[in-house]
């Protein structure tokens, strides 16, 4: 094994467990029976540097086949069909898409589904996931919530939408954050420093923007159980993860992804 295989192994990300697909290194969230969650690391693809090793998005400038490699591979580790996965056209928004049979075609930064077996898959490299869970009514939502996105109260957009479409109750709604870029790297503007006291009172500190308290509170208002959870820093764990701030915007993406397992009804 290499050294950057040797370095996932040796971090602690609880309540994140690395695994090692075929050399391919990605973190799953154990906690839920009835689900999948699943975040890919940078560990085990072909792409060249800056996308070293596993990008898995087309939208970077990475050479296109090593992507399509990196995709078959990743897909492989974790046991999924790369035409049972649905993506979104991310665009920093409130919008969420409920997705049934297609995969392809949405636009927004949420995707929600009762399909089992279908897997849900946002691209992040600072942004955070948050992954949800109405065992209830089996339904499941996955986020991406940048700092736009959470002003413009993409998560809550998402609850919401469960509760429309499928009948989810928010206090029967779990959550867990996934990795993102944590306050201790995201400096912002005096602006958008403003728009986020405002937003969620205490969740700025000296100019950095905790959006992972900010989503944390966001879903507590709506009831939704978040799950126990350190903040995972993208920016901060090089070997481990890509970061658009820290790579100044020429770098990969990892992928976080969420499924109804088929047989635990």
């Amino acid at each position: 094994m290499g050294k950057e295989q040797d370095s996932a192994r040796g971090l602690t990300l609880e309540p994140w467990t690395v695994r090692d697909g075929g050399g391919v290194n990605f973190l799953e969230y154990l906690g839920w029976r009835e689900v999948r969650c699943v975040f890919s690391t940078r560990i085990g693809g072909v792409s060249s540097p800056p996308f070293h090793t596993l990008n898995l998005s087309h939208s970077v400038n990475d050479d296109p086949c090593a992507v399509r490699e990196n995709l078959h591979r990743f897909w492989t580790a974790i046991g999924a069909e790369g035409n049972r996965v649905a993506r979104t056209r991310q665009v920093h928004s409130n919008r969420v898409n409920v997705v049934s049979s297609k995969t392809e075609g949405f636009v927004g930064d949420a995707l929600i589904t009762r399909a089992e077996g279908q897997w849900l898959a946002v691209s992040v490299a600072d942004c955070v996931p948050v992954y949800l869970l109405d065992a209830r009514h089996m339904v499941v939502g996955m986020v991406h919530a940048g700092w736009r996105g959470t002003l413009e109260g993409i998560v809550r957009a998402c609850v919401e939408k469960m509760k429309s479409e499928f009948g989810s109750d928010p206090a029967q709604t779990s959550a867990v954050v996934g990795p993102g870029i944590g306050p201790c790297c995201f400096e912002v503007s005096q602006d958008t420093a403003a728009r986020f006291e405002e937003f969620c009172p205490g969740s700025m500190s000296g100019g950095h923007v905790d959006l992972f308290k900010a989503n944390r509170s966001e879903l507590e208002k709506l009831g939704v159980e978040c799950q126990a959870c350190d903040p995972i820093c993208t920016s901060c764990n090089e070997e481990l993860f890509f970061s658009h701030r820290r790579d100044k915007g020429v770098t990969g993406r990892m992928l976080a992804m969420i499924t109804l397992i088929a047989d635990v009804r």
